[in-house]
């Protein structure tokens, strides 16, 4: 067993790629079997575990909705491959990947959800999942790690060898690939697929990206400043703002729900001009989404609103989508509106504040702000304690109009508690 698993680590070794791991909550002996194999450093820029809460949170700059998912493993994976850009500047990107891994295990106290394994990986164009629920209560905590660890490099394993086939031929055909591992042949059938009860199922996943789709979400500082969907066809933005003058809904989506449409349906009668669905697919110090994380927004907002013209951009903060969008008036909630007049966002400077304030009026910025609950009230545009540079910016839609009550915070926390159940 060891030597037909070393012999498949050395085929990873003799790779040209390159990247980071971040692996918690099990499956950490994978790293072990790495770097024991001659030849690690040519493949493992650097290994992590942020195997505490405390750590993942430092390691994503954000709170992931659930620390054990498939989403999870993802965002490990983007941050990892960001990290291996960082690392190593002078390879080129199309060479270094990053993977994620999270599970949820045997422990000393029983679990009342699945114990499961996810495993993300991100590379420049593609990013890929891998998950594996476990029959529970059937191995040992020790077996379960073995089997995580073993399910990670093969995961590694198969993604490489998918990108030599698609560098080779052009083309993929995973079913044909699934085929090859699991026959009688081939190592991984001894080492991974004998030993999983008939029941469990490896899930895999893969959301490839399209032309400039890397840039976009890698190269902050480079070319491509906005990719548009109208319709079925998509549009780069390179080196040049986007369209003068458009109304600009800036969100997550994530998801989409009836309070968002509500809120484009009365921009677009109050203005009598189109809404433009505006995502980020930068965040401030935190990582970018991913090809499967796009795929399954536009999904969803396919469903709930198949006419939308959306834009993913690399904006994070109002600041820069006043630049992309000159002349533009952003649909905005009344929490959005304050949280701009911040000054903790500002590093407590007024000036700067200021400054920013002077950029969006000179930029021809305008909000439409939507009044939000809060406690036994509602937040709306008068009785915001913002200046009056910020506030001549703005009008209202009043709250005899709309009310937002809705987050889409709590409809993901509700989700993800009924997946667990």
């Amino acid at each position: 067993m060891f030597f037909s698993l070393d012999q498949k680590i050395k085929e990873l070794h003799e790779s040209r790629w390159k990247g980071v791991l971040a692996i918690t909550g099990g499956g950490s002996g994978a790293l072990t079997r790495l770097l024991s194999v001659p030849g690690a450093s040519g493949t493992i820029l650097e290994g992590i575990i942020p195997y505490s809460n405390a750590s993942i949170l430092d390691f994503l700059k954000r709170k992931p909705d659930h620390f054990s998912s498939e989403p999870t493993a993802r965002l490990l994976a983007i941050a990892a491959f960001q990290r291996a850009q960082s690392l190593a500047p002078e390879i080129d990107s199309d060479d270094l990947f990053g993977i994620g891994a999270t599970a949820s295990l045997a422990s000393d106290r029983p679990k009342k959800g699945d114990h499961r394994i996810h495993i993300g990986i991100q590379s420049l164009q593609e990013t890929w999942s891998f998950s594996l629920t476990l029959t529970k209560g059937e191995r040992t905590r020790a077996e379960e790690e073995e089997l995580s660890s073993i399910l990670i490099i093969f995961s590694i394993f198969y993604f490489l060898k998918e990108q030599e086939k698609k560098k080779n031929c052009g083309r993929s055909d995973l079913n044909c690939f699934k085929d090859q591992i699991r026959s009688e042949v081939s190592p991984w059938k001894k080492l991974l697929f004998d030993s999983l009860f008939p029941s469990e199922i490896i899930s895999v996943r893969c959301g490839a990206a399209g032309s400039d789709w890397g840039d976009l979400l890698f190269h902050p500082s480079g070319p491509v400043q906005a990719i548009r969907r109208q319709g079925n066809h998509f549009t780069s933005y390179k080196d040049h703002p986007c369209d003068q003058g458009e109304n600009i809904f800036p969100g997550s989506f994530h998801p989409i729900h009836w309070g968002h449409l509500k809120m484009r349906e009365t921009a677009e009668k109050e203005t009598g001009i189109p809404v433009v669905l505006e995502l980020s697919v930068q965040n401030v110090d935190k990582p970018s989404l991913d090809y499967l994380e796009i795929a399954d927004r536009l999904a969803e907002i396919e469903i709930a609103n198949p006419d939308s013209d959306i834009v993913f951009t690399q904006a994070p903060r109002f600041i820069d989508k006043a630049d992309l969008f000159p002349e533009s008036l952003f649909i905005v909630g009344a929490d959005t509106l304050l949280r701009i007049a911040d000054l903790s966002y500002y590093n407590n400077d007024q000036k700067q504040y200021e400054e920013i304030v002077h950029h969006f009026s000179a930029m021809g910025t305008r909000f439409l702000v939507f009044a939000r609950p809060n406690g036994d009230h509602a937040e709306t545009l008068s009785n915001l304690p913002i200046d009056e540079n910020l506030r001549h910016l703005c009008r209202e839609i009043p709250v005899s109009e709309f009310l937002e009550t809705i987050s889409s915070t709590e409809i993901r926390k509700n989700q993800e508690k009924f997946r667990e159940k």
